[in-house]
């Protein structure tokens, strides 16, 4: 079901500078209501007083009004700004630090299955083999956390399963 447009009454025909204000601020707040009915309801307010004023003949205030209903249905109102799903480790708009400085323990909750499977048997390998070469393992998990921050879920799933590999390889050879 779409959003139903703002009550609003029709503009007169576009004649002159008040009746061409009063259509733009109502093809304005009539476009704004699917994406923002709040702005097109704030809108619709001041369109109604815009209509109010002209009716009693105060041109000018009717004028400021249908300008100040037009600016409200068009400007965005408060962003928008959506979180993402599950919180990145680290912001990816930062220069993500060098290799060999990536974070191996991210928080938990912020990566997806995969990558946590692949960080937990990192993790389980070098509790079992503190002194073995995990280099391969972690250098594929860091891969995948780099292309999980980069929106590439192939290369994160296949780097993850190539750090999981290697890791289990480890633990093998610890049993």
């Amino acid at each position: 079901m779409t959003p139903a447009a703002p009550i609003v009454p029709a503009p007169p025909p576009a004649r002159g500078p008040l009746s061409q204000s009063l259509n733009g601020a109502y093809r304005a707040i009539v476009n704004a209501a699917p994406n923002d009915p709040g702005a097109a309801a704030r809108a619709s307010f001041l369109y109604a007083d815009a209509r109010e004023r002209a009716r009693r003949g105060d041109v000018s205030g009717a004028l400021a009004s249908a300008a100040a209903a037009w600016a409200e249905a068009l400007a965005p109102s408060a962003p928008r700004v959506l979180a993402p799903a599950v919180p990145l480790p680290y912001a990816p708009a930062v220069q993500p630090a060098p290799a060999a400085a990536a974070p191996l323990a991210a928080e938990a909750a912020s990566l997806p299955a995969d990558l946590l499977v692949a960080r937990n048997e990192l993790l389980l390998a070098e509790r079992l083999q503190p002194g073995a070469s995990l280099a391969g393992a972690k250098r594929c998990y860091r891969s995948a956390l780099d292309a999980y921050l980069g929106g590439n879920a192939e290369r994160e799933a296949a780097q993850a399963r190539a750090a999981f590999d290697l890791a289990a390889e480890a633990i093998a050879k610890a049993k």
